[in-house]
């Protein structure tokens, strides 16, 4: 990536200033757009990434799950 520094040592005009400023301003919603398409496409490969690993999703049980399912067995539901 490029990158942008503004810096005059001579004196400009207003003008001159100011379409050094827009010409920089440009540039730098160029490399945001890039960065933006660029995120995108990251996004959509971390997503197909995921679903084709999908299958191999952890399944594991947490603590809380594991307790819950300990109870169901010692006190199963529906019996008095």
């Amino acid at each position: 990536m490029s990158q942008i520094v503004f810096n005059s040592n001579k004196p400009e005009s207003v003008d001159a200033q100011v379409d050094n400023f827009q010409t920089t301003l440009a540039s730098l919603n160029h490399q945001i757009i890039s960065l933006r398409e660029t995120l995108g496409e990251k996004d959509k490969e971390i997503e197909e990434l995921k679903l084709l690993s999908g299958e191999n999703q952890d399944k594991t049980l947490t603590i809380t799950e594991a307790l819950i399912n300990l109870y169901k067995f010692i006190f199963p539901p529906g019996k008095a």
